[in-house]
């Protein structure tokens, strides 16, 4: 009690605060030049971390016929990627409803899934910048649900509420509760954005560029039980903070959940050679 008490008055805030600097001198700069000051920041200096040889590791597997100099400028665009994604947060808003910022590759489609009175699921991956699809959703009058693990610090997570709040946004966290929520939200027709790509301990084993990788096949059980489509969304950075935003028609689903994850990793996985230094690699998908 004493240490959460600890935690909670003194350590959090001073945690917090250099996340709360940061953002708000960011916010300040003009778009282009908070992504691109952020992303040269984190090219120098990500390839340094002890992280990145995790990334290096990933990279093998994935691509052993890529040199190690290939691999290293991969890695140095993931970083530049991720730093990218961190200076374009505070001026998200701005530009998912800039037309000259956000190109929509068949954006039509989501104006069918708003009025079918039916559930949807979309599910994308951590390219690009991946706060685009909820935001491209919504501004075509479609709420959405998303699934969300907040952070652990109570200042960052309240701060990230307040920045992403919007009438048309229902966060549904991680746990039991919040699976109870996911289901109400898809029994009332509702429509939820997954993050597909990460390793889920309780997931299936399910092949991810050529090797088993525990996945997530909760998405592909939904759509099956709840007879909603299951649309994979792509995000493509096409130079600096300019993207397009892809919104595939929705998967056929197959005999099992299992096959239809499968299927999906396989889209994932093109999305990724197309663009490999725009996936975050830097994470243990492949533990076993």
């Amino acid at each position: 009690m004493i240490y959460s008490w600890f935690r909670r008055i003194l350590f959090d805030p001073l945690q917090a605060l250099p996340t709360l600097i940061v953002y708000g001198l960011l916010k300040m700069l003009p778009i282009d030049w908070a992504s691109d000051s952020m992303g040269a920041v984190a090219r120098a200096l990500g390839p340094r971390l002890k992280v990145s040889n995790l990334g290096r590791k990933n990279l093998a597997l994935a691509f052993p016929k890529k040199t190690p100099q290939e691999r290293e400028r991969i890695l140095k665009g993931v970083w530049e990627n991720l730093g990218r994604v961190v200076g374009e947060f505070p001026h998200m808003d701005t530009i998912a409803t800039s037309p000259d910022r956000v190109e929509v590759v068949n954006g039509t489609l989501i104006d069918l899934l708003r009025d079918d009175g039916k559930p949807g699921i979309f599910v994308a991956g951590h390219l690009a910048n991946w706060e685009l699809p909820h935001l491209t959703v919504i501004s075509h009058g479609l709420p959405i649900g998303l699934i969300s693990r907040p952070p652990n610090n109570w200042i960052v997570r309240w701060f990230l509420d307040y920045v992403r709040r919007n009438a048309l946004v229902h966060l549904i966290l991680k746990g039991a509760a919040g699976s109870k929520q996911l289901l109400k939200f898809l029994q009332q027709d509702g429509h939820v954005g997954i993050l597909v790509d990460q390793r889920l301990s309780e997931g299936d084993l399910i092949p991810f560029f050529g090797r088993e990788a525990f996945t997530a096949v909760g998405p592909a059980k939904l759509a099956a039980k709840y007879k909603a489509p299951l649309v994979p969304v792509q995000v493509e950075r096409l130079k600096g903070a300019h993207f397009r935003v892809t919104f595939h028609e929705p998967l056929v689903l197959k005999s099992t959940p299992e096959k239809t994850t499968e299927a999906l990793n396989k889209m994932i996985e093109k999305w990724i050679t197309k663009n490999p230094e725009q996936w975050l690699w830097l994470h243990n998908r492949w533990k076993i």
